[in-house]
């Protein structure tokens, strides 16, 4: 995982762009965002990845990684009479030599097992992984009319620092150049192919979570799961500029129904300036 950036370290809360369609404003009901699978969001080259072989050195290195788990399985098998004979340290200090000794030989032999396998992972979380974008943005004019109804919408804050992004919340990282990001096993456990789009996406500054969805038999791949947020998450709302007063009374009056979050969110409005194409955030009074 890279490191913040200095802007991105200043970041307190990140934004939800949502629509006015009642499945959408039902987030102040059951306090659920949808994590979405990467085949049904808006650019085809979600997840898209070159396909790397594997180099020497990283074949070496998870032959080894695999070899200390078969010892360390193989002894957990052994009786305790077995054990007390021998450490586990000393087990490995003397399997350490038969693997050596094999070196060469497994690693051209499990070069194209590995290749498979990071075949099959990259399907895999193509088909499980579920995405969660956000934005650092409350501002963006793009945004507001693709993600928001054209500005009719409104953006719910949450709190970055609470529990529920600890897991594994990111920034994007913005691909300056034309090549695909390569993947292989190794990025794989990093996951860092997962935050990686084209700069020509950078406008949103996107922040993105990644959850596991049910991996069930019969599941279409482009299926989204959703999760609940804490209501400690909840910070803010935004309403655009175009939002129609039945809607602000709609959101208003859920958000007042439900107990876990009357009175811990403030409201604003979004309004236009007179002197710039930009956004005005105003704090709002709900009557």
């Amino acid at each position: 995982m890279r490191e913040l950036t200095e802007d991105e370290a200043k970041v307190d809360i990140i934004y939800k762009y949502v629509g006015t369609e009642n499945f959408r404003t039902k987030i102040f009901d059951d306090r659920k965002v949808r994590f979405s699978s990467p085949t049904v969001l808006n650019d085809p080259f979600e997840l898209s990845s070159k396909l790397e072989e594997l180099s020497d050195d990283d074949i070496r290195k998870l032959y080894y990684q695999n070899a200390e788990k078969e010892m360390e399985n193989y002894y957990d098998d052994l009786t305790d009479c077995e054990k007390s004979k021998r450490s586990l340290k000393t087990y490995k200090e003397n399997g350490w030599a038969s693997y050596k000794l094999n070196e060469e030989k497994s690693i051209k032999e499990e070069r194209p097992k590995i290749q498979k396998i990071a075949e099959g992972s990259f399907e895999r979380v193509k088909r499980v992984c579920g995405i969660l974008s956000l934005s650092s943005s409350d501002k963006s004019l793009l945004m507001w009319a693709h993600y928001a109804q054209n500005y009719e919408g409104f953006l719910v804050g949450f709190d970055i620092k609470n529990k529920f992004f600890k897991k594994d919340l990111r920034p994007v990282k913005y691909h300056e150049h034309d090549n695909l990001p390569p993947y292989n096993i190794m990025t794989a456990i990093t996951a860092d192919f997962l935050f990686i789009k084209s700069s020509e996406w950078g406008y949103e500054k996107e922040w993105r979570m990644i959850n596991i969805l049910k991996e069930e038999k019969n599941r279409c791949i482009s299926c989204d799961e959703l999760f609940e947020i804490p209501a400690s998450a909840f910070k803010e709302v935004i309403f655009g500029c175009r939002c129609k007063d039945e809607t602000i009374s709609k959101i208003v009056n859920k958000i007042e129904a439900n107990p876990d979050l009357k009175g811990k969110i403030k409201f604003f409005k979004a309004t236009l300036s007179r002197e710039k194409y930009e956004l005005n955030i105003d704090s709002f009074i709900c009557f």
